[in-house]
């Protein structure tokens, strides 16, 4: 078992420390599964996939990764699906449990005012009991190829949704740093997508744009909100950005800002104890992520023509995924009816 503690003011009260880790290694070392506790759970999870799909952003985006990563194990969103959920029964779970909730794979974030000697005691004493064994070993999936294709649905509600992107790099991969630039000159800092498409001509109220990684892969997408009739005007405006990022090269001024945002984001997610924990405990099981100085140094480091290059190599609108959902008719539960039915 693998342990990181650091001291930072905040978070779960210190006196109630105990109480928590006791809580915790209960649920992680004990835990059951009883057949009627998964079958609730199970309603549970069913419910919120229903939801999922009644919000046109998020069923947008969801539809967008599936297809864009195309058969990379990352189009399984970890929501599952119907038929995944249907066949999650005790069995499944256990065997799950049993392979991988291992001693050696296992790390844990302390984020307080105490001591490490005293917390490294308190950790090994509440997972004395927890399994161990080799730590599991993870298949790397090659990064999807980028492919033209165009998925269309229903939603419920009065505004088309549209999501435009391509398959990139993950966390492990030296591009991610100039990557991350390119997608803030897209969106929050250079604004060219809310520029066009919101400031100038008012199309849409929400305009995104993301670079989403995982370990090994990831992907950049621009994500849109406008009335149905305007979805061609927004299409050809989003592809038009995309466009002029690979063939005319940022400034200086513009590398400058953007790298002062990616800092500024950076240092103010971690200033809750909570999210410093889960940083340090991801970084260190996923094992692909530099320490937050590194990373920073690694942004830093990026020059224009890298910001070029990368957009160049990644942001081909000719071979985009592209996902547009439009208003339709509904059942009764607010779920919205493929346009035939």
């Amino acid at each position: 078992m693998t342990f990181y503690t650091v001291t930072k003011p905040g978070g779960v009260k210190n006196e109630d420390f105990d109480l928590a880790l006791d809580t915790l290694a209960d649920m992680l070392v004990n835990s059951l599964f009883a057949e009627s506790q998964i079958d609730k759970e199970r309603q549970v999870v069913l419910e919120e996939l229903i939801r999922g799909k009644n919000d046109p952003r998020r069923y947008a985006v969801e539809l967008f990764f599936k297809n864009v990563w195309d058969d990379h194990p990352a189009r399984n969103l970890p929501i599952g699906s119907r038929e995944t959920l249907a066949n999650s029964d005790r069995r499944v779970l256990v065997a799950f449990r049993d392979a991988n909730f291992l001693a050696s794979n296992m790390y844990t974030a302390v984020v307080g005012d105490q001591s490490h000697d005293v917390i490294l005691e308190k950790v090994a004493a509440a997972f004395e009991r927890m399994p161990n064994g080799a730590k599991p070993a993870y298949e790397r999936a090659p990064l999807p190829s980028a492919k033209a294709q165009r998925i269309e649905d229903t939603v419920a509600g009065t505004q088309a949704q549209i999501a435009l992107g391509l398959p990139a790099p993950g966390a492990d991969h030296p591009d991610t740093y100039a990557l991350d630039i390119m997608s803030v000159v897209l969106g929050e800092v250079g604004r060219r997508l809310v520029g066009e498409i919101r400031d100038k001509r008012g199309l849409a109220s929400g305009v995104g744009s993301a670079y989403s990684t995982l370990s090994d892969v990831g992907c950049w997408y621009s994500i849109v909100g406008t009335s149905p009739g305007n979805v061609d005007q927004v299409l050809d405006l989003i592809v038009e950005q995309m466009r002029r990022i690979r063939s005319e090269p940022i400034t200086g001024e513009i590398l400058a800002d953007a790298k002062s945002y990616i800092e500024g984001r950076a240092v103010l997610g971690l200033q809750t104890s909570i999210a410093f924990a889960q940083y340090l405990a991801d970084r260190e099981a996923i094992g692909v992520e530099p320490p937050l100085e590194e990373y920073l140094r690694r942004v830093s480091g990026v020059s224009v023509e890298d910001v070029q290059r990368v957009a160049q190599a990644y942001l081909d609108p000719d071979h985009a995924t592209l996902v547009i959902m439009r208003p339709g008719e509904t059942n009764g539960n607010g779920t919205a009816l493929p346009a035939d039915e």
